[in-house]
């Protein structure tokens, strides 16, 4: 939070409107919302975790492996995942979008799709290039951090040998020490033609089946990049946006561009309210006579594109 500013993590809701073609993002991206799922904390709305898995005589055993935090790189909360031990096995953190089919053999568990129940699938017909994330890891040992997500057709599950159903696939991993919010991504890369028909996402604070007691990760704005003409995700340098006063203040300062980037403002329903440039390593303050309210702000550089929701008061 900046002044009287209130930064939001991304919402299905806004998150499509970024994309003139309103492509699909994941559900409670900024980890934002919780609720109370029946276990001993409360979930984010749109995930799960081991302890609510597709077995009921599993769950009430399984250890709790994420936590609500208010360390956040937007808005308020974050998803914080930590491996735990317990019978002698570590389990990883671990949250999806799906459902998790849990087993004591940790070889033999997995998240899936389950189509039949919205509260295990997100609903996804387009063929992102990446996926991004905010993260900070402190892993133990040689551990390793991990987020997986597939857009597929049909039935599908993570991991999987075979990519039964399997459209496109993005991994990113995180092996070193991060200490500050940092942001990663990873790209798709495809497999057929195929329309996909949905999005199945997971994040791990350990090494999927090997993972090491007392790794943790804190993750934050989950986001499908959709980049126009072939731009490629490469963010690197710094951005800061935040809102006072009715005026949007912009820090741009790009490590790989020496061109202008430019900048667009849409409101709630998409329509764009303001657009302009901004010069690389230039501080931009941009009077909005605009209602107070929710609103995105996204800058297109030359090789990146990079969103941010805001709530201008």
């Amino acid at each position: 939070m900046k002044y009287n500013i209130l930064f939001i993590g991304l919402s299905l809701s806004v998150a499509v409107i970024m994309n003139s073609n309103a492509q699909i993002q994941p559900e409670n991206p900024g980890l934002e919302d919780w609720e109370d799922a029946g276990t001993v904390i409360d979930e984010p709305v749109n995930w799960s975790s081991i302890k609510t898995s597709d077995d009921p005589g599993i769950n009430q055993y399984a250890p709790v492996v994420w936590d609500q935090s208010t360390d956040a790189h937007s808005g308020t909360y974050s998803v914080k995942l930590f491996n735990v031990e317990t019978f002698g096995i570590v389990a990883a953190g671990t949250i999806t979008n799906g459902i998790v089919h849990a087993d004591f053999n940790p070889d033999n568990g997995y998240v899936y799709t389950e189509p039949s129940d919205p509260r295990w699938n997100t609903p996804c017909n387009d063929r992102p290039d990446s996926i991004v994330a905010w993260v900070k890891y402190f892993p133990e040992q040689n551990d390793v951090g991990r987020i997986r997500a597939i857009v597929h057709t049909g039935n599908a599950q993570i991991p999987d040998p075979t990519k039964t159903n399997w459209v496109g696939e993005a991994e990113i991993n995180f092996t070193t020490e991060i200490n500050n919010w940092t942001r990663l991504s990873g790209h798709f890369n495809y497999y057929n033609n195929d329309t996909p028909d949905y999005l199945l996402i997971v994040m791990y604070s350990g090494n999927g089946t090997t993972p090491v007691k007392d790794s943790w990760v804190l993750i934050d704005d989950v986001e499908l990049i959709y980049n126009p003409q072939g731009i490629e995700d490469q963010f690197s340098g710094k951005i800061d946006i935040y809102s006072q006063n009715n005026s949007v203040f912009i820090n741009w300062e790009s490590k790989n561009s020496t061109k202008n980037a430019d900048i667009k403002i849409l409101d709630i329903s998409g329509r764009t309210v303001w657009t302009g440039n901004i010069k690389t390593n230039e501080k931009k303050i941009i009077q909005m006579n605009v209602p107070k309210g929710i609103y995105v702000c996204q800058i297109t550089g030359e090789l990146q594109v990079y969103t941010q929701k805001l709530l201008i008061q």
